[in-house]
């Protein structure tokens, strides 16, 4: 009886532990390239929104910033680590001012699953998203005194 009980007592202990990233998925490198009306938008931000189920149990969002040449690179717990696998919907937000919260320059057109301008699937490995070219897009100007804090 003795060592059943230390057995149970192990097996209650150790199912309990887990890591301090157990909650985390496992992620797939993804990158992909956007324009807007034929024109980089510098510094809008990607978000991919799972359309299945929520990621982990802290309801992580992928997310990527665009560079000057109009790519992006996923991040989703560290930079650039990818996605974990699973369908998705590509939101864009376009902010006025990338480094503190201002307005949309897209108007909230692009922020949101039912508005998104697509939808990708995540596999397992290297993962491209096809080239997003948006056009005929209405973009609000951005604040010239905003852009001149921006390095």
């Amino acid at each position: 009886m003795r060592r059943f009980m230390e057995g149970a007592l192990a097996i209650l202990v150790f199912s309990g532990c887990s890591g301090p990233d157990d909650w985390k998925a496992s992620t797939y490198p993804t990158k992909g390239t956007i324009t807007i009306n034929g024109e980089v938008p510098v510094r809008a931000e990607i978000y991919l929104v799972s359309t299945n189920q929520l990621i982990d149990s802290r309801g992580s969002k992928p997310f990527a910033g665009v560079n000057p040449d109009g790519s992006f690179s996923m991040t989703t717990y560290k930079a650039y680590d990818g996605v974990p696998a699973g369908d998705y919907a590509v939101t864009i937000v376009w902010p006025m001012n990338p480094n503190a919260p201002s307005p949309d320059r897209l108007g909230g057109a692009y922020d949101s699953v039912e508005e998104a301008p697509a939808k990708v699937t995540i596999v397992k490995g290297q993962n491209v998203i096809p080239p997003i070219a948006l056009k005929g897009v209405k973009i609000k100007a951005a604040d010239d005194s905003i852009n001149k804090l921006i390095p």
